[in-house]
């Protein structure tokens, strides 16, 4: 008994006193990460890159334009491959890009579906939505984050099939004015898959917020897409004819919406131009500014729905 040591004494033994003590009197900067939204991005991108579906959309885009390029291949030469219509040959390599992109924007709006529907439906499921915001993650942070692994994910979709376009058409027809015609065709193509990945990616964002199943997310992003996109056009048809490209009242639902940017964007009204030949018109141009609004109030629509719901534990009233 006389031997035995107190257990304290034994501890402070062991372990030696802290020999460097500045850091008390320390009084810089606290540095941080900049980028924390970037570990809740790679909570979005890991499964993704996983999901068979993903790539099986990404593939099918790709067909379509490698179809694009087939048609090229096969028929000799660029000028027998745009629409033989088209009066303004300026544009007859954006033509070609305009008509293949209307072609995937089905694909795009499934990949939305994919990436998005559950991005933070799932934490709400799991109640992670705590776990997120306990560390030193703010509510910004975590939003950014999942908006950018969404936007990430379908932008990759949406610009990788016809990049690969673009670059068999510079090697082909740099002899046949490809880039004296379109030197800014690439940046084109790269402005409107950032326009249709943000557009998709703020709504399905906001509309996962508000929902604990990855399901019901997918579906009332669907019920969205599809009925006001039929309401747009019965409304907006002139009698048994496609609606004519100055109608505003077209551009009103997703899928319009991004139509009309693609427009805007190639410089190019294609849609609408068969209807107003038979009349014997001229083919209009969109107002860009109607449109450019309606895609920023779809994208300020989603986050801000986003933003507001993302709490870090409910608020109880009553």
């Amino acid at each position: 008994m006389a031997n035995q040591q107190n257990p304290a004494t034994e501890m402070g033994a062991s372990v030696s006193p802290i020999a460097d003590l500045t850091y008390r009197n320390y009084d810089g900067p606290l540095l941080n990460r900049a980028a924390r939204w970037w570990v809740v991005s790679l909570a979005v991108l890991r499964p993704m890159m996983k999901n068979k579906g993903y790539w099986a959309m990404g593939g099918l885009c790709l067909l379509i334009y490698i179809g694009a390029l087939m048609q090229l291949y096969f028929t000799g030469g660029i000028q027998d491959a745009v629409n033989p219509g088209q009066i303004d040959k300026s544009h007859k390599y954006a033509s070609v890009f305009l008509s293949y992109f209307g072609f995937t924007t089905l694909f795009l709006y499934v990949v939305a579906l994919i990436v998005g529907a559950g991005s933070i439906a799932a934490d709400n499921k799991a109640n992670a939505m705590m776990i997120y915001l306990s560390k030193p993650l703010t509510k910004g942070d975590y939003l950014l984050g999942k908006w950018m692994g969404v936007f990430l994910g379908i932008f990759l979709i949406a610009a990788a099939p016809p990049l690969a376009l673009w670059v068999y058409c510079a090697g082909s027809y740099a002899g046949q004015g490809f880039f004296s015609n379109e030197p800014l065709l690439i940046f084109r193509v790269l402005l409107l898959a950032a326009f249709v990945s943000a557009i998709h990616a703020s709504l399905i964002v906001g509309i996962s917020a508000w929902c604990k199943a990855q399901r019901i997310a997918s579906v009332i992003y669907s019920g969205i897409y599809f009925i006001l996109g039929t309401i747009i056009v019965q409304v907006s048809r002139d009698g048994w004819r496609p609606a004519p490209p100055d109608r505003l009242v077209q551009y009103l639902s997703i899928q319009g919406c991004i139509d009309g940017l693609s427009k805007l964007i190639y410089d190019l009204p294609t849609s609408g131009f068969a209807s107003s030949f038979q009349r014997g018109e001229a083919p209009k141009m969109p107002s860009a500014l109607p449109i450019l609004l309606i895609a920023a109030v779809y994208i300020v629509i989603g986050i801000a729905a986003a933003r507001a719901k993302i709490k870090a534990v409910e608020v109880v009233k009553g």
